[in-house]
């Protein structure tokens, strides 16, 4: 049997119950989750002048679906990974929301049509594909498409990793870097160690979280494929897409300047 991609459980661990020590450790790490993704609700909540119908590939724990349940018809968030839809599922019945609906699935498997105003891919979800099959982030971006009514919109989220990979360049195709979160998340922070594979594109990281609780640590290996915009909107046209805009540095509290934004209609 042919072993997993690494892209693909990547982040089954975490948000292990082990990371919360206590109920009340558990319920400040989801509001640090709305904090973060307070940026992103208000972005996307302006892209419509009514509630609207949402798909989210990679939904992780729906805490994006959650945030915007105030404004949607109904939210459908596709997650692979299995304890992170548990996760979610958790989360949902202790907020008690009623229009999201999480689905523990393969978002290639993923089967609907023209039942969306909007379909997002957000916080890099994108990159992760073409590690896995180089045909994926085309037949994603087409499948994106029939999900969408007419006048449907495609969000996505990316980063072009900029500072890191000039870092990289200069030090042999490789860079550290180490960040400290803030004291809600359930991780002290995380050392970083990323490889740059230029010919390929492909950036691979190393991450190693240190845990508050227990001295729990978890460690995460994934490759991302780097992007330029040419190279999105091309994709987008070959999908069907007509018009793409872009946006930059635009989803505070958590903006950076190698973030980007990208609204395709089609």
């Amino acid at each position: 049997m042919r072993q997993k991609h690494i892209n693909l459980t990547a982040y089954d661990d975490c948000e292990l119950k082990e990371f919360y020590d206590t109920p009340e450790k558990l319920d400040e790490y989801r509001r640090h989750l709305f904090l973060k993704t307070e940026g992103q609700k208000e972005f996307i909540s302006k892209l419509f002048s009514g509630k609207f119908t949402m798909l989210e590939a990679c939904s992780g724990n729906s805490r994006l679906l959650y945030s915007l349940a105030p404004y949607l018809i109904h939210g459908v968030g596709v997650e692979i990974s299995k304890p992170r839809y548990e996760f979610a599922e958790a989360w949902k019945k202790a907020l008690a929301i009623h229009n999201i609906t999480n689905i523990n699935s393969d978002i290639m498997k993923y089967e609907s049509r023209g039942e969306c105003d909007l379909v997002a891919i957000m916080t890099n979800a994108f990159m992760y594909f073409e590690p896995i099959d180089r045909t994926y982030p085309l037949k994603l971006l087409k499948r994106c498409n029939t999900w969408l009514r007419p006048s449907g919109k495609l969000i996505m989220e990316l980063r072009d990793y900029g500072s890191i990979l000039n870092s990289a360049k200069c030090n042999g195709n490789k860079a550290t870097v180490e960040i400290t979160f803030p004291k809600a998340d359930p991780f002290v922070g995380t050392k970083t160690t990323y490889k740059w594979d230029a010919e390929n594109k492909y950036l691979d990281l190393n991450e190693v979280f240190t845990g508050r609780a227990y001295g729990a640590q978890y460690d995460r290996h994934e490759i991302l494929r780097v992007y330029n915009l040419n190279e999105i909107k091309e994709l987008l046209g070959q999908a069907g897409f007509k018009k793409c805009s872009v946006y930059k540095n635009t989803v505070a509290p958590e903006p950076s300047e190698d973030k980007i934004i990208v609204i395709a209609e089609k």
